[in-house]
């Protein structure tokens, strides 16, 4: 229909008789689903970006879960004080993915790669030009008390683990992430 050689193009009885055209339709269903789907988008996107869309945030219902690892509270306990990049979250994995995407585009203009590694349970990050690689991890935090508190949110443990690079540029990266997407994420630790 669109071809450059008018030889080539469909006459309009031909455009007429193709079986598309031959459907019954009805413009205000068709108008209506439309509107659905765009309403269905909307209200999704306007969840996802919200701060305070607790279900969308929650950790319960998020599909990266299998990034989550059962640990015992020793390996939690044993960088408590020594690793200036473990922090309490929140909020599930994936929105911590959303964050170093939106980062990565935003503020460093896509020089990360950014991989996930599901059988091993960790993201990577990898900055190139800077030689740096670093794997995030998510622990399973046990409740302290034995009775759960509704109210209580569930938290997970992030752990940010330079595995190449300069430690010093590691940390000014990790500030820059912290002032731009992570500063009402990361929590301090329990």
């Amino acid at each position: 229909m669109f071809s450059y050689d008018p030889k080539k193009r469909p006459t309009v009885e031909e455009l007429k008789n193709h079986p598309w055209m031959k459907k019954p339709m009805s413009h205000k269903l068709t108008r209506q689903t439309l509107i659905d789907k765009l309403q269905e988008k909307r209200s999704c996107k306007t969840a996802d970006s919200s701060r305070e869309a607790n279900e969308t945030r929650a950790i319960g219902c998020d599909p990266m879960l299998e990034f989550v690892r059962q640990v015992s509270d020793a390996a939690i306990d044993m960088f408590k004080f020594n690793d200036m990049t473990d922090h309490d979250i929140d909020v599930a994995p994936s929105v911590i993915w959303e964050e170093l995407r939106a980062f990565n585009e935003d503020v460093v203009d896509g020089k990360m790669n950014l991989e996930q590694n599901v059988e091993k349970r960790h993201f990577l990050i990898e900055v190139p030009e800077e030689n740096l690689k670093v794997k995030v991890k998510f622990l399973e935090l046990k409740n302290q008390d034995s009775e759960e508190d509704e109210d209580q949110k569930t938290r997970l443990r992030i752990r940010f683990v330079r595995k190449q690079g300069d430690i010093s540029k590691w940390y000014s990266l990790f500030e820059e992430m912290k002032e731009a997407n992570f500063s009402d994420i990361l929590l301090a630790p329990r």
